[in-house]
């Protein structure tokens, strides 16, 4: 959205939440205007976010004819249906994750209580009922909007090929990072005063999930490589990884940044780190193009890769890094090899900035605003 406000077109936002991955201060450059859509903080909220009808009374208050098309985001789901049920307008429905490609354990932690999800019969009964619904819903969303993003082949290839979900107009448009963010002078590289390989890792940090990587991480921090890490993330996590911080000297945890200066401080190391090997949601995380993939990309500096089916096509396409295998955590020297090898790839920034892409969003706009 920033980039299409810096082409003179008039974005506003209206949110039900924000992830862990953005700040107010950086949506601000992205929109004119910004509404927080109404949460009812009832017990019940989470359930009733799988009808349209939550949004019902939110449609029905914008003054709609101010806007040429609804651009709306996959989580919930339920959001692109009422824009599309309670509007007039086009509606543009942008995937980032697809409901259906996460686990049934991971949906019924959003809805049931841990105590009752041991009993087999709720779990069974509860979550044949959330996940049928959570199904149509994807479904209708996918169907009955006018246009949509995937974010990445894969996920695309998912909606249209697996599950076979009948899809108006679409485009692919990664989630590259708006030119904006780009520091306005680059900094030296940390290797130049040390001569050690230096290793970027951005990301919320928790000790559950795929996100329990800190086994890994600690592959990347001995000898001649030196981890830097960024991002937030839960209290025990950030515990752990700021004490094994002050135990390791290439252990290093860097902290949160805003986003320009993100880039500036990840430019300093000589290569970006994208290490998660799902145990939970596979199929989701084999789809995803993490935002990470874009922030090293945008700073200039080539991917190591753990394999995924979008990350995997993406690098392997666009050659700007290397895929490697769990096992070659087991062998240091080939792992090194890798590593070394990398450094010598060349990252034109322009290629993977939004500003460079946005044209094909705005076609899309376009097509669907003529219908």
């Amino acid at each position: 959205m920033t980039a299409l406000r810096k082409k003179g077109h008039k974005t506003e936002l209206a949110y039900w939440g924000i992830g862990n991955s953005v700040s107010h201060t950086e949506i601000k450059y992205a929109f004119e205007s910004i509404y927080e859509i109404p949460k009812s903080h009832r017990r019940l909220e989470h359930y009733e976010l799988l009808f349209p009808f939550k949004f019902k009374k939110f449609f029905k208050n914008m003054s709609i004819e101010d806007y040429d098309v609804i651009h709306t985001y996959s989580n919930f789901d339920t959001l692109t249906i009422a824009a599309k049920e309670y509007t007039y307008k086009p509606v543009i429905y942008d995937v980032r994750d697809m409901t259906t490609l996460f686990s049934l354990e991971t949906h019924l932690k959003n809805y049931i209580p841990p105590r009752l999800r041991e009993m087999m019969f709720i779990k069974s009964f509860a979550g044949k009922l959330i996940m049928n619904r959570l199904k149509a819903n994807e479904k209708k969303a996918f169907e009955s909007s006018d246009g949509t993003v995937f974010t990445s082949e894969y996920m695309r290839d998912c909606a249209l090929t697996k599950k076979g979900y009948n899809v108006n107009e679409y485009i692919v448009l990664y989630n590259y990072l708006p030119s904006m963010f780009l520091p306005k002078k680059w900094p030296k590289k940390h290797s130049k005063a040390d001569g050690k390989i230096h290793i970027a890792y951005v990301g919320f940090l928790s000790l559950t999930g795929y996100r329990d990587i800190l086994s890994i991480l600690k592959f990347f921090a001995h000898d001649d490589m030196v981890l830097h890490i960024y991002g937030g993330g839960t209290p025990e996590a950030l515990s752990i990884y700021k004490k094994m911080s002050k135990t390791n000297q290439n252990f290093i945890y860097e902290g949160k940044f805003p986003l320009r200066q993100l880039t500036y401080e990840i430019a300093k190391s000589d290569i970006g780190l994208i290490p998660f090997f799902p145990h939970t949601d596979p199929e989701h995380i084999q789809s995803i193009l993490p935002n990470k993939l874009f922030d090293y990309l945008a700073a200039g500096i080539p991917v190591l890769s753990a394999p995924s089916k979008a990350l995997e096509d993406f690098i392997t396409k666009n050659k700007v890094g290397k895929i490697f295998q769990k096992e070659l955590l087991k062998d240091y020297k080939s792992l090194c090899g890798m590593i070394e090898n990398l450094l010598h790839f060349k990252i034109n920034r322009k290629n993977f900035l939004m500003d460079t892409h946005i044209s094909k969003l705005e076609e899309l706009y376009r097509r669907t605003i003529k219908h």
